[in-house]
């Protein structure tokens, strides 16, 4: 087996489909491996039990092989596949001669252990951090983020490697699990200054945890590093609007949306900002524009509503307030096959 474990990443980009691609596990990729090592081991030793590293060493084909050993002829399929195998993992050397392959050893070859090879192969540990890191990656690529989140939570505890844990923070932060997130941001943002993605989640993070100064410097930090940067924008525009700082919240807003203009959260709080500021107009573009981006809101609807009502749409206005009930209802519905649960009497 050629590639190893540390090719892995570069051999699976290759594989265009992702239900396929999922099939290789890091914890198959490397039971592969040490079976490949235990098939060489076996094959090594075979060679040694055989009498065949005399003749190797001297240079010789499969042919020539069962001639001199005595061995029946349908000997040579085997042994042509032995000499391959050792042959690819660099113990002979090979070159065509008459139409047959004369294999040479490059050196004494050494005994072959394929009982320490496969006591290697079951002993592979399923929460390795390589295996782990490789699972998150595979995981959240196919849409798993259950498997993904129990193999970020296990890296964080198994591995001390810090790039290791900030992957498996990002996950943590990506499910809420802000507590889990919040100090390893931190380490890596301190460590690694200039990047500014893990100053945003810095800074998502401490705006749940309500330190907004804190959030603002991280965010501005993210900004400067990455002026074309949305998320960050619109975080600072959280941090305005939770500091009532209305004007400077629909400052951050806009430049979200016209850094991403169908970021559907940004466009409604920019329409939230102009319906309490009284300009129905904008908000009523603004609140259109979410929807556009994100249809399902049922929030967004019932503002809109609101927003036309004001306007004197009360048409319109009642249509956005119906359809706000009919998300509700489908939100408060359970997906087929969820139980019902038990109606109060």
């Amino acid at each position: 087996m050629a590639a190893r474990t540390e090719e892995l990443a570069s051999l699976l980009r290759r594989i265009d489909d992702p239900e396929i691609r999922s099939l290789f596990t890091p914890e198959f990729i490397l039971c592969c491996e040490e079976f490949d090592r235990f098939t060489t081991d076996m094959v090594l030793r075979l060679v040694r039990e055989l009498a065949l590293d005399l003749p190797l060493s001297d240079g010789a084909t499969a042919a020539g092989l069962v001639d001199r050993m005595g061995f029946a002829p349908r000997a040579e399929i085997p042994l042509g596949w032995f000499l391959r195998k050792l042959a690819a993992d660099g113990y002979l050397d090979s070159e065509p001669v008459g139409g047959q392959t004369r294999y040479r050893a490059r050196g004494p070859l050494p005994p072959g252990d394929p009982d320490r090879a496969e006591a290697r192969a079951r002993s592979i540990d399923p929460d390795a951090p390589p295996i782990l890191r490789h699972l998150i990656v595979e995981a959240m690529q196919s849409g798993q983020k259950p498997v993904a989140l129990s193999a970020a939570r296990t890296l964080k505890q198994k591995s001390a490697d810090l790039e290791d844990r900030y992957l498996a923070a990002t996950i943590l932060l990506q499910e809420n699990e802000y507590e889990a997130a919040l100090p390893i941001f931190e380490e890596y943002a301190g460590q690694h200054p200039g990047d500014a993605t893990a100053l945003l989640g810095l800074g998502m993070l401490y705006i749940n945890e309500t330190r907004y100064a804190e959030a603002r410097t991280a965010l501005e930090r993210a900004v400067q590093i990455k002026p074309n940067l949305p998320e960050a924008e619109y975080n600072l525009g959280q941090v305005a609007m939770k500091q009532d700082k209305g004007q400077e919240a629909i400052q951050h807003l806009q430049r979200a949306v016209q850094q991403q203009p169908r970021h559907a959260a940004a466009w409604f709080n920019l329409g939230n900002l102009y319906l309490e500021s009284g300009e129905l107009n904008q908000a009523e573009n603004a609140l259109r524009q979410s929807l556009a981006a994100d249809p399902d809101q049922p929030k967004a609807e019932y503002n809109l509503g609101l927003v036309l009502n004001k306007a004197g749409k009360q048409q319109e206005a009642r249509e956005h307030m119906q359809r706000y009930q009919q998300l509700l209802k489908a939100e408060r519905e359970p997906a087929p096959g969820e139980p019902k649960g038990i109606t109060p009497q």
